[in-house]
């Protein structure tokens, strides 16, 4: 949200960056409160009103936000999903070169879209988007696909993030603090 509320000032001296930088801070807050959501909520249905997670979009550490519905937290999602998706036709740059996956892409985007559509049981979204991923990055064959756990391939492989030996998983302690 830092990033978001913030980068536009940069716009005129480089808007395809700004786009770029823009566009994976949204798919990231994105992404973040829809495992936020999956792992809250009750129901998933598209249009619950059952309660959500406060989703967030400006950063104050103050702030003391109430509980969304479902419904709201998926309108939310989506649009920021989308609005990555717009800013990332018009970037300074490809986000990934060459072998690397490191960034959420467009194909990134598309996939979390799909994702974000099967739990809410909009079955013909997520079949659209996720033949789009699929068409962009087909499926590894069968020979292909073990190498993708080894980090060997990265067939069919949208956004990873390596981690040396030893670094623990991103956010390991996010939901559960470890014991004193």
């Amino acid at each position: 949200n830092i990033v978001e509320n913030n980068i536009d000032r940069f716009a005129a001296e480089d808007p395809g960056a700004v786009n770029r930088i823009k566009a994976q801070a949204l798919a990231i807050r994105a992404l973040a409160h829809f495992d936020l959501l999956r792992y809250f909520a009750d129901d998933y249905d598209r249009n619950s009103t059952s309660p959500g997670i406060p989703y967030l979009t400006v950063f104050d550490y103050e702030q003391k936000p109430a509980r969304g519905t479902v419904k709201e937290d998926y309108d939310h999602i989506e649009q920021d999903l989308k609005n990555a998706a717009t800013l990332m036709t018009n970037m300074d740059h490809d986000i990934n070169d060459g072998d690397s996956r490191a960034y959420i892409d467009a194909d990134a985007v598309n996939a979390m879209l799909a994702r974000v559509y099967l739990y809410a049981n909009q079955l013909d979204n997520a079949i659209q988007y996720s033949t789009l991923v699929i068409d962009a990055r087909p499926l590894a064959d069968i020979s292909e696909f073990p190498d993708i756990w080894t980090d060997v391939s990265n067939s069919e492989v949208l956004w990873s993030c390596v981690f040396e030996a030893g670094q623990g998983a991103p956010g390991s302690n996010v939901y559960f603090p470890v014991a004193p």
